[in-house]
């Protein structure tokens, strides 16, 4: 099978790099970009590989989490990179589903994070109370007293004597910032959730760089944990010790001192205070209160976070991730064109955030490719260049005699005129000035009335 990127692109880049010394610096100073780099050992093609080629992409060396990349010739000649966002420099150049390009970007982004798989239920207990909010944040003394005498946290079902392990993301100063409980069926490695911190938020997402680097690692996400899958029963003075269980399966059947996932299960673990529910009455994990299973609302992608009707109050209902609808808290939700949006997946219902910071949706806006930013369809500060077919900041284009409007940089200026022209009319040069052919100092001459 043949190897494109080794056998096509890099041979490529070598070819250019013997003819082209900007290009050579380039590449001898920088590394593809790593996000750029694993799309194409994976064999994703990019629309235009040969301009993906020359513009080089690379780790923006002023902003580590954005890229730099070689618009055209005249700036690789000028040494002038242009800085963008990873996210949007994909989308730009592959035609992959939102997950792919996603995966990319998260799997390279923050590259100081450290990431750990654990085995232990000590350790597992210690990275739910420490790491990412979640309703098993416990402190010690919220532990529950088991027939035993001692007090456990309610993770401590998950034990690893029946598979369940966990995967932590660790930021450079040793805080977790993220989570994913993680189990194995038929010798498949998975996991259901993922939690991970977000500045400014009390509310656990989806933590994107985690589960990027669990498939890296041969994980895979299922929707549910797998019916057999078991918990260990410990037993409390009330009932059992009982964790939330996330997923769509939440049921379990208590046979021979062990707990058992199953969809037809005789309890429920859907608490957040550490007990098993019989099927049909719910407890709300953010208010406490207990109501009837009718009287309740998923919210989040996933659904897996259930709440009464009082609190869904707190919730609005967005088009999100992958274009799909459901509840976020309220401040995780905007309102954009008349519709209410998941600010985390703006890009996947193709929301931009303009220059000013609005944001729209992207067939109300234009991509200036002077500073790589979005500007509304109709803002007068955007000039369209048909010499280019890109939009320009007026600021930076003239109005020429033969292309109309052009980059500052693809035009020159008449002496004899003070008329502008693009690069495509040919101009003298006539003591260091610039003329175009009918209007230099010995043309006008001719026009000059006789004495």
């Amino acid at each position: 099978m043949t190897n494109w990127y080794e056998d096509v692109f890099l041979k490529a880049v070598y070819i250019v790099r013997r003819h082209r010394d900007w290009f050579y610096r380039e590449t001898g100073n920088y590394h593809l970009h790593p996000s750029v780099k694993r799309l194409l050992v994976d064999d994703h093609r990019p629309h235009n590989w040969h301009q993906l080629l020359l513009e080089w992409p690379h780790v923006s060396q002023t902003d580590r989490e954005r890229l730099a990349y070689t618009r055209d010739e005249r700036s690789g000649e000028a040494d002038r990179q242009t800085i963008t966002t990873v996210g949007k420099y994909l989308t730009r150049h592959f035609d992959l589903p939102d997950h792919v390009i996603r995966d990319a970007v998260a799997l390279y982004a923050g590259g100081t994070d450290t990431y750990k798989i654990i085995n232990t239920t000590q350790e597992m207990v210690h990275a739910v109370i420490n790491g990412p909010h979640s309703c098993m944040c416990w402190t010690q003394r919220d532990f529950v007293r088991c027939s035993d005498g001692e007090r456990r946290h309610p993770y401590a079902a998950y034990d690893p004597e029946y598979g369940w392990h966990m995967a932590i993301r660790i930021a450079p100063d040793g805080d977790i910032v993220g989570r994913a409980l993680l189990n194995v069926h038929e010798n498949q490695p998975y996991w259901v959730r993922s939690f991970g911190k977000q500045e400014g938020s009390s509310y656990s997402h989806t933590d994107e760089k985690l589960e990027a680097w669990l498939k890296e690692q041969g994980y895979r996400k299922q929707c549910s944990w797998h019916t057999g899958a078991q918990l260990a029963y410990i037993r409390t003075s009330d009932d059992f010790l009982a964790p939330y269980l996330d997923g769509d399966t939440t049921h379990v059947e208590l046979y021979r001192d062990t707990l058992t996932i199953d969809d037809d299960g005789e309890y429920e673990l859907r608490n957040t205070d550490g007990t098993p529910d019989h099927k049909g009455r719910y407890t709300c994990p953010d208010c406490g209160e207990r109501c009837d299973e009718d009287d309740t609302h998923s919210v989040g992608y996933d659904g897996d976070h259930v709440v009464c009707n009082s609190c869904i109050d707190d919730y609005t209902h967005v088009i999100g991730r992958r274009g799909h609808e459901y509840y976020v808290p309220n401040d995780d939700a905007i309102e954009v064109d008349g519709n209410w949006y998941d600010t985390n997946y703006l890009g996947d219902n193709d929301i931009v955030e303009l220059r000013n910071g609005d944001y729209t949706h992207s067939d109300n806006a234009v991509l200036c490719v002077d500073d790589d930013e979005w500007y509304h369809v109709d803002d007068s500060d955007i000039i369209y260049c048909e010499y280019d077919s890109e939009y320009h900041h007026i600021d930076n284009v003239v109005e020429t005699e033969d292309e109309g409007w052009v980059h500052k940089d693809d035009a020159w200026l008449c002496a004899g005129s003070n008329r502008y022209y693009s690069d495509n009319t040919d101009n003298v040069t006539i003591d260091d000035e610039t003329y175009h052919p009918d209007h230099t100092p010995a043309q006008d001459e001719l026009f000059t009335p006789e004495e």
